[in-house]
């Protein structure tokens, strides 16, 4: 199955503005551009859990987890959007679309940007450490590198990942490499990413890599090459050009803001679930007051330390 994705999604609509200076993608002569527009505004629309009770935006977003899972259900089971479906894979199959991810990592090359997580906004880099073709298909090997600011200094980590850039819908998925940690700080795990490849549209000759990072309580990702020349903004009013672009542009936007909204909420749940008292540690202090044993405990990260005493 085609691996489908919020910000496949966004760089397919990218696609289809044909005033924004770079190659786009024609409609079939049985998709209108009232039909996509009013399946895209349906889809946005249903993204949308602001528009829920606080009640059900906390059992929907409990329920799925992750923004990116909600979207693909959407898509899959429950949302009637047939014209972007057709669409998406005219766009994941077209040469001219897929030439914005042929041959862009390069060894020693650094990618820099950051990741979404409860705890905020986190810087993280890829550095390429080696390219090579197995199987017709660029595999790139990585160090990827996070760092979080907390109030007792920075907490970083370092680990290798692996993927392979798939041409159809620029799609690169990596996956950790097991045991490769060079700096592990206490508590984390290693997790993968998975993205999409594109030009972007500010003149610099940068590419990005977006998508999600899969792992419950983290979200979107952003990493974008060093500039190879001064940024003109090339495609920042393109919207402007027709009436078309313009909605195209706004609804891209939308699905932006409603994971923004979705984030909130998922804070907001992982907040009171941080706040509520350790049903370990309430177990506890029960039998301590009882008098049945003497405990003391500490609690470090997700680790949690009994001392017994008679």
């Amino acid at each position: 199955a085609a691996f489908h994705s919020v910000e496949g999604l966004k760089q397919m609509v990218r696609s289809l503005m044909p005033d924004a200076g770079r190659p786009s993608l024609r409609l079939p002569p049985h998709v209108s551009e009232a039909r996509v527009l009013s399946d895209l505004d349906y889809l946005v629309t249903t993204l949308n859990v602001g528009l829920l009770s606080p009640e059900d935006q906390e059992k929907v977003v409990r329920r799925y987890g992750h923004f990116e899972i909600f979207f693909t259900d959407l898509w899959d089971w429950r949302a009637p959007v047939d014209s972007l479906q057709v669409l998406y894979e005219h766009w994941r199959e077209d040469p001219i679309m897929q030439k914005e991810a042929a041959n862009v990592f390069q060894e020693g090359q650094s990618w820099q940007g950051s990741y979404y997580c409860t705890q905020g906004r986190t810087k993280f880099s890829l550095d390429i450490t080696a390219v090579m073709m197995v199987g017709g298909k660029e595999q790139v090997q990585a160090d990827l590198t996070f760092t979080i600011a907390k109030k007792g200094g920075n907490v970083t980590g370092i680990y290798e990942v692996l993927g392979k850039v798939d041409l159809s819908g620029r799609t690169l998925i990596f996956e950790p490499i097991p045991d490769s940690w060079k700096e592990q700080p206490k508590n984390f795990v290693m997790v993968g990413t998975q993205g999409v490849v594109s030009a972007t549209d500010d003149g610099t000759l940068r590419h990005v890599y977006a998508g999600t990072v899969p792992i419950y309580g983290c979200d979107s990702f952003e990493l974008f090459t060093e500039a190879k020349a001064e940024g003109h903004q090339r495609g920042a009013n393109h919207w402007r050009n027709s009436p078309f672009s313009g909605a195209l542009q706004r609804l891209s936007d939308t699905i932006d803001m409603n994971r923004h909204s979705w984030r909130k909420v998922l804070q907001r749940l992982m907040l009171e679930k941080s706040q509520k008292p350790n049903e370990v540690a309430q177990i506890f202090e029960a039998a301590r007051q009882a008098g049945l044993v003497s405990v003391e405990f500490t609690t470090g990260g997700e680790e949690i330390v009994l001392q017994l005493k008679r």
